[in-house]
């Protein structure tokens, strides 16, 4: 039973920053470079585990979370001269390779289902997925599943057969970093990902997809838009009167990990009118925690977001086979406890989308009627 658990814990501790922040020693700072084919300001803003230069005429450096150099050309353009140092690639890619179900999920809010054809290899089964125009190119034969993950590099033979040009990867595991050694050896070019902190910064990565299918301006009116939205449901948030009591946590082999009250997810559970429980938990991100603190921190707390997926902890009953002491929490006894729905990981871009599930969460009035999208209730006994 606790086995199960374990992808769920993976998928929370080591995603592309749906809630934990991760930092490097080789993080670019954003650039603030203005386009000069349409003398409009498309610099990045907040996000800091990468940047782009645009040098006209559609060409970009990238640099990605390593600090490796991306020289982005499109396809029939010469190429500048200076950039020996950076590896050369052609736009917009056709076939790609990604990691991580987050990457695929910035492509959602790029508004143009042409960017899906260029998603060749995943690394989660048919089965699992949610996105539709990912579920119609895995049944049409252009999009395949390769076995690899955070903790597994996988098989290169498989990830060759698909025939990708270009490779998306996670930069904080060991996985990542014997996978691009594999690539490298196979001449297949990728670029490196680290998780941001904070929904400004982990948002502003669709500027980086965008950037490898010449959909630069796309992006930065998007990315816009959705935060415009943000502040909108934050200042509706901030009039709030009453706020209720939140914990989060995941028990996986009988460890606890929860977030930091100086992690993102601490500051939306506040901006959307909850008071978070661990607020005084320190650390980075995701942290592990006692037993006896969990429990002792949850047992009254209005409500529980237990960091799950429905296909791990489907209802209350396996969640007591995980912890029977969570029968005496307050959040059990009055059914106010949620997971992460199945897409949670697919949709990573739609940050409005699932802070506004948070703020109807902590206080149903303020939307009536509104359907939960990014969270669930766990189902009953």
């Amino acid at each position: 039973m606790k086995m199960k658990a374990l992808p769920a814990l993976l998928a929370v501790v080591l995603s592309a920053g749906i809630f934990a922040g991760c930092g490097g020693n080789n993080t670019p700072a954003g650039s603030s470079a203005v386009s000069s084919e349409t003398g409009t300001g498309l610099g990045i803003k907040y996000a800091r585990h990468f940047s782009i230069d645009y040098l006209g005429g559609g060409v970009k450096l990238v640099t990605d979370s390593e600090g490796n150099k991306l020289l982005l050309v499109p396809k029939g353009t010469n190429v500048p001269a200076g950039y020996d140092n950076a590896v050369l690639v052609e736009t917009p890619i056709t076939r790609a390779l990604y990691t991580s179900t987050t990457y695929v999920g910035a492509l959602g809010a790029l508004e143009n289902d042409s960017v899906y054809d260029s998603v060749a290899g995943v690394c989660t089964p048919e089965d699992q997925w949610t996105t539709p125009q990912v579920l119609a190119r895995f049944k049409s034969g252009v999009t395949n599943y390769v076995q690899c993950s955070q903790t597994s590099v996988g098989n290169i033979e498989e990830i060759v057969k698909t025939m990708p040009d270009f490779a998306f990867t996670a930069g904080n595991d060991v996985a990542g970093i014997q996978l691009r050694g594999l690539l490298d050896e196979v001449n297949i070019k990728h670029a490196t990902i680290l998780p941001e902190d904070g929904n400004a910064e982990n948002l502003e990565w669709i500027k980086f997809y965008a950037a490898f299918f010449n959909l630069d301006e796309e992006a930065d009116r998007v990315f816009e838009d959705k935060l415009a939205q943000l502040r909108e449901l934050y200042e509706k948030a901030a009039g709030v009167s009453k706020r209720p009591t939140v914990a989060y946590g995941i028990i996986s082999d009988g460890i606890v990990y929860t977030q930091s009250g100086s992690s993102n997810l601490a500051d939306q559970i506040d901006k959307a009118g909850g008071i978070y429980l661990f607020k005084d938990v320190k650390g980075s991100g995701s942290v592990t925690i006692t037993r006896e603190e969990f429990l002792n921190k949850c047992r009254d707390a209005d409500i529980l977001i237990y960091g799950s997926l429905p296909q791990y902890t489907p209802d209350k009953a396996f969640l007591l086979g995980t912890e029977p002491l969570m029968a005496e929490f307050k959040a059990f006894k009055n059914d106010r406890i949620y997971i992460l729905d199945q897409g949670y990981y697919m949709n990573s871009a739609k940050v409005v989308e699932r802070f506004k599930d948070m703020v109807s969460i902590f206080h149903p009035d303020m939307f009536p009627g509104h359907e939960l999208s990014m969270y669930r209730k766990l189902e009953s006994l």
